[in-house]
């Protein structure tokens, strides 16, 4: 009798937790079509992307906005770029060449002025923006410990190995998490890869938020449009692609991300961006990644954010400034000189890139990276729930098999008095 009670107690409490936690405990997204394109392009990408030593050239990039609150913008800049993936350092000579903004029926137009950047080893260089045509140097440029988040990929910055996968900074990792199906949330589900001739297609879900991958196996088995839609934000990215010296990179790109909120006029922000005179895997002399290159001229003020220290280009030597410790020029982290254009000039730096200005917007969490972190997010929150609950069960199946047994025993000693 006792023991078919303790029988009885733990298959209900089994019962309860499966019962409990089976709606709890999400599914795994399914796959549905051939997952071993998945693979298929992850491969192909990587040895494309793999062959790609060094790659210079210029482009044309075109942006505009509207629904913005600042009227319509336009702005037409070309880009020089240079990179070399095998020393790790890249570095881009961005210029505005003309820039209109229109609103209540006037024009207003900006002069002529140029961001440039540039990445080597562990450290971020940038100088600008800068309007030569009206400002005199000095200037101030910054070296900075280099963070891939200080590189706004829709503003005046311009990394060009983002143009081969812009949408996921790791297209193979992204591409190894669609294969592994356990990777996702049912809540992606369905997962459907399709191919047409040399294009392989992977959408996730049928249903809002939707984002669609494209992929070309006959040119490097790059992304050449990802569609993605939710329910207020629709982007979209095209590319095409060029054969130079057995590899394909980049010869355009475009850029449509629309905005909506119930009311207001809707947000449209674009980019179309042009390659032109691509040169890849050719050797590139290391003096292309110097300040003079990036347009540091002798007389401009070098601000090195790490160790809080100011210094003339060319005039002033870093090691010559530690030595003599008495004639230091240190300025607090993040903080300019005390020199109102300058200053002013860094506060312009970083409304550009929190802003985008002129219509070049921010770069802001794609859609598939916000699922991801909701998702990552999501089950967390559910382990601990489910940690919590079973400790909870378990506490309570402990307290009551200890009453059931302490009745047992008050009963037996009852009988015994008897």
């Amino acid at each position: 009798m006792k023991a078919g009670r303790s029988r009885w107690l733990r298959n209900r409490v089994v019962l309860s937790v499966f019962l409990i936690l089976g709606p709890a405990i999400p599914g795994v997204a399914k796959i549905y079509g051939d997952k071993e394109l998945l693979m298929l392009v992850r491969n192909g990408y990587r040895d494309n992307i793999q062959r790609v030593s060094t790659w210079r050239g210029s482009a044309r990039v075109v942006d505009s906005s509207s629904g913005t609150g600042l009227g319509e913008t336009s702005s037409q800049s070309s880009v020089e770029f240079v990179c070399n993936n095998d020393m790790g350092a890249m570095r881009w000579n961005w210029t505005v060449d003309s820039s209109k903004i229109q609103k209540d029926g006037l024009a207003h137009e900006e002069n002529k002025k140029f961001v440039n950047c540039m990445v080597k080893g562990d450290s971020y260089y940038d100088i600008g923006p800068y309007y030569p045509d009206k400002m005199s140097r000095p200037y101030l440029a910054r070296i900075r410990p280099y963070e891939e988040k200080f590189i706004k990929i829709y503003a005046y910055d311009f990394h060009p190995m983002f143009y081969f996968g812009i949408v996921d900074r790791d297209m193979c990792k992204r591409l190894d998490q669609l294969y592994r199906e356990g990777d996702l949330p049912g809540d992606m589900e369905p997962i459907r890869v399709d191919r047409d001739g040399d294009l392989v297609t992977c959408q996730l879900r049928d249903e809002e938020p939707i984002n669609r991958y494209v992929f070309n196996l006959a040119q490097g088995c790059n992304l050449v449009s990802w569609y993605s839609k939710a329910s207020i934000v629709t982007e979209r990215w095209d590319f095409e692609y060029e054969e130079i010296n057995g590899v394909f990179v980049p010869k355009s790109a475009k850029w449509h991300n629309e905005q909506r909120v119930e009311g207001h006029e809707p947000k449209i922000l674009k980019r179309v961006v042009d390659f032109e005179g691509s040169v890849v895997n050719e050797p590139i002399p290391v003096s292309e990644f110097s300040l003079d290159k990036l347009g540091v001229e002798p007389g401009d003020t070098i601000y090195d954010v790490a160790i809080g220290l100011s210094y003339t280009y060319k005039t002033e030597t870093v090691d010559a400034l530690i030595s003599e410790t008495d004639s230091i020029k240190k300025t607090p982290i993040g903080a300019a000189e005390n020199n109102p254009n300058d200053l002013m000039q860094l506060n312009e730096r970083e409304a550009a890139n929190n802003k985008g200005g002129n219509g070049a917007p921010t770069a802001k969490t794609t859609e598939p990276e916000r699922m991801v972190g909701h998702q990552e997010a999501r089950r967390t929150f559910l382990l601990w729930s489910i940690c919590t609950l079973i400790v909870g069960i378990a506490l309570g199946f402990a307290g009551t098999s200890w009453y059931f047994r302490r009745k047992g025993v008050m009963r037996k000693a009852s009988n015994d008095q008897i």
